[in-house]
């Protein structure tokens, strides 16, 4: 079987609650409810739990609890960072990911996302890492790059690197045209193969509601 269960925490009824119950005649109790709401209403909580479905293929009758946990907090305007945990196990399988993420605004037009991750399996290792630099040139057209990272044995230097370069386009609402060419490479000299290098690109049409 499978489900899902998610849970936010949403602040409006903590400020209802504190409106209703401030006492107004108090000017400091009333100042004291605001600075609490207005920093509290930085903060974003997200905790989820599944279970993945059973494997088609009857030869890896392999199922998965997951648990996650997704805490964030606003600094200011366009910039927001945050950690987050995932743990999932079953009867062949125990695994954990902690990771760190940042959004940064530098201005109303640069931006950057980045995520580092480790994750823990049986005596195995692995470090994962995403970076993307994007630039609006003018409203609805991003051009962007990136980098990806992952290593999934940090004992073992084998490494696997994506450089990309992309643009997000906005031609009205609703609508989004994206584009992206990849460069990836593999170093695998310490499991005695050689380095290779590989390319790929996507288009993609999205329109939503």
């Amino acid at each position: 079987g499978y489900y899902l269960a998610m849970t936010t925490y949403d602040l409006s009824d903590v400020e209802n609650d504190l409106i209703e119950y401030a006492d107004f005649e108090e000017t400091d109790s009333v100042s004291r409810a605001k600075l609490f709401i207005t920093a509290a209403k930085r903060w974003t909580i997200i905790a989820a739990a599944a279970r993945t479905p059973l494997s088609i293929d009857a030869r890896y009758q392999y199922q998965e609890t997951v648990r996650s946990l997704n805490v964030s907090y606003s600094l200011f305007e366009g910039t927001r960072v945050g950690t987050s945990y995932w743990r999932g196990y079953g009867p062949d399988r125990d695994r954990t990911i902690a990771a760190a993420h940042a959004i940064i605004g530098f201005s109303k037009k640069l931006y950057n996302i980045t995520e580092l991750a480790m994750q823990y399996e049986d005596n195995q290792d692995g470090f994962y890492g995403y970076s993307k630099w994007g630039y609006e040139v003018f409203r609805g057209l991003i051009p962007y790059v990136q980098l990806q990272l992952s290593q999934d044995d940090v004992e073992v230097s084998n490494t696997k690197k994506i450089y990309g370069l992309g643009v997000q386009f906005f031609p009205r609402p609703h609508f989004e045209l994206s584009g992206q060419w990849d460069r990836i490479h593999y170093d695998n000299t310490s499991s005695g193969q050689d380095n290779r290098w590989e390319d790929r690109g996507f288009f993609i049409a999205h329109y939503y509601f």
